[in-house]
């Protein structure tokens, strides 16, 4: 596959899928979804590194995600990016009905782990993660005033419902 022909994929899209060339893969067979796929229990339909880039957002909160993790890096090349974005720990939707765990920067930070075999054993390839960033929620502006002498990062990762999102952005790398 050349670069021109790049597959960037979307997991958990739904009804609201992100468009803009990705393929939207989702566990209910719904309008705009191009590939059904029970992400916990089935194979993406995709071939080994034929991915560019797969985005999901407010999804894997709502899965057992080692064995999505490990499919994700089969279909992704080498340099591929892989951003997931999910509620804030510390927001109050971190565990609406539905959402059966939350995913912390610390937890990110494992499953980019060069030593974390759980997820990446025997293969040739891992996440690594590169970016995280903390989206303000609804009381951002308020917890700034409360407390003017941290910084925005520091309400952001600290101050609850401050923080209404978290973006990580990982590249794949060669897993040595």
């Amino acid at each position: 596959m050349s670069d021109s022909e790049a597959l960037r994929i979307e997991l958990g899209g739904g009804l609201g899928p992100r468009g803009a060339g990705f393929i939207n893969v989702d566990k209910r067979d719904l309008p705009g979804v191009e590939h059904v796929c029970d992400l916990e229990r089935e194979d993406l339909p995709f071939a080994d590194d034929s991915a560019t880039e797969i985005y999901s957002s407010h999804c894997f909160e709502h899965f057992e995600y080692g064995r999505v993790l490990r499919e994700v890096v089969r279909v992704c090349r080498e340099g591929a990016t892989v951003t997931i974005r999910v509620p804030c720990w510390l927001s109050e939707n971190a565990l609406t009905p539905g959402h059966i765990h939350t995913v912390g920067p610390e937890e990110a930070e494992r499953f980019g782990g060069r030593e974390n075999e759980h997820y990446w054993h025997g293969s040739t390839k891992r996440l690594e993660l590169i970016r995280t960033r903390h989206i303000p929620g609804r009381y951002f502006a308020e917890a700034q005033g409360l407390f003017p002498h941290l910084s925005h990062e520091q309400v952001l990762r600290f101050i609850p419902n401050a923080c209404a999102e978290i973006e990580y952005v990982f590249q794949i790398v060669e897993n040595r």
